[in-house]
């Protein structure tokens, strides 16, 4: 069988900080059919400088306007050569294994339209450390769909690869706030197999601030809410065939799903669903206070469904370690719990709130380019 070009296509706003220690080792790596393609809207002096060295090996495109991260990235495919297609955010700071990272994916491949690689985080600081369950859990429920149906629902783009034949086939990326998870779905609504390599690795920053991790949320929960009023009728057939898969993913990607429903089968009073409430109506604004919100929330309820809650802490927290050592993740108890009662409460709150937002038609932020 003959060996597959590769195109890989990095989208970058401006600038990144990362972009040269990621093509440093895209080009290193041993596998010769390649084209390394850079994508840059609004390009700043710095990016002019990057492109001037790395001119006789990566390909450069320049957009003067901000065209946003679909339209820059579908326009470009149509440059590539590649019979795959690999897409790399310019935030990736490294790649594992860097000598055999583009062979596995080539090798993958040859039995599947879409393969992911696992995503993981620099644990410096504690916003980084609480991101990092993120990441496990996104790991842990493409890893399970992979191994059970070879389909996957929704893929995280900030790297993956698929076949230019596939990417053609189901219309590229579509206009959409996340358009990861739209392209997974389409992918998996054409029935083309999917692989989650593990052993492949990409490694990122987390938001260097509580204040930037709020901007990127409120973005992905407005993703994620228009995601699923796109496709409701499909994700409602996909309950219907799998509830224990589902009912899987919902408690790894937001795990303070079993304190909420904890809370409601043991019938909370009126006066904590005021609480609820008013920390609904606060969040509106996405303040950092949420954070001290929950907390009184959680601490309100705490005297009436101690046990239950200590029982379902202890069976969340099994399962999560459980994959952190199947998949290889570092985990620490005293993390997980600040994950667990502090920082997914407050993503769930978003998701509600993105929710609220999208059902009732608010279009999203200008500065939000698609």
């Amino acid at each position: 069988m003959d060996t597959p070009l590769i195109s890989v296509l990095i989208p970058v706003y401006r600038e990144s900080d990362q972009l040269q220690s990621l093509l440093d080792q895209l080009l290193k790596d041993p596998y010769e059919k390649k084209e390394v393609i850079v994508i840059v809207d609004e390009p700043t002096v710095k990016s002019l400088k990057l492109a001037d060295k790395y001119k006789d090996k990566v390909k450069f495109i320049f957009n003067k306007t901000r065209l946003g991260k679909v339209t820059a990235l579908n326009n470009a495919v149509k440059q590539a050569s590649g019979d795959i297609l690999v897409f790399i955010d310019s935030d990736i700071a490294q790649i594992k294994p860097k000598n055999s990272f583009l062979a596995e994916i080539a090798h993958a491949t040859n039995h599947y339209e879409v393969v992911e690689m696992s995503k993981r985080v620099f644990r410096k600081g504690v916003l980084s450390r609480l991101v990092h369950y993120d990441y496990l859990s996104y790991s842990a429920i493409n890893w399970v769909f992979s191994r059970k149906l070879s389909k996957c629902l929704a893929v995280n783009g900030a790297a993956f690869a698929i076949k230019k034949s596939a990417f053609e086939k189901i219309g590229g990326f579509s206009r959409v706030v996340c358009e990861d998870l739209d392209i997974g779905t389409k992918s998996y609504l054409h029935g083309m197999k999917y692989m989650f390599l593990n052993n492949l690795s990409v490694y990122m920053p987390a938001p260097p601030s509580w204040k930037t991790w709020f901007k990127q949320r409120r973005r992905w929960g407005y993703g994620v809410a228009q995601w699923i009023f796109k496709y409701w009728k499909e994700l409602a057939k996909f309950v219907k065939e799998n509830p224990l898969l589902t009912i899987l993913g919902l408690l790894m990607l937001i795990p303070s799903l079993v304190i909420f429903f904890t809370f409601i089968s043991l019938s909370l009073t009126l006066g904590e669903y005021l609480v609820v409430t008013f920390i609904l109506l606060t969040a509106l604004k996405y303040d950092p206070l949420l954070i001290i919100l929950v907390l009184i929330s959680l601490g309100y309820s705490l005297h009436r469904n101690l046990i239950p809650l200590i029982i379902a802490t202890a069976a969340i927290t099994a399962v999560f370690y459980y994959f952190a050592r199947k998949l290889e993740y570092e985990f620490k108890m005293y993390e997980f719990l600040l994950y667990y009662f502090i920082y997914s409460p407050i993503w769930l709150l978003i998701l509600i709130l993105s929710f609220i937002r999208v059902s009732t038609k608010r279009e999203p932020p200008k500065d939000w380019k698609v």
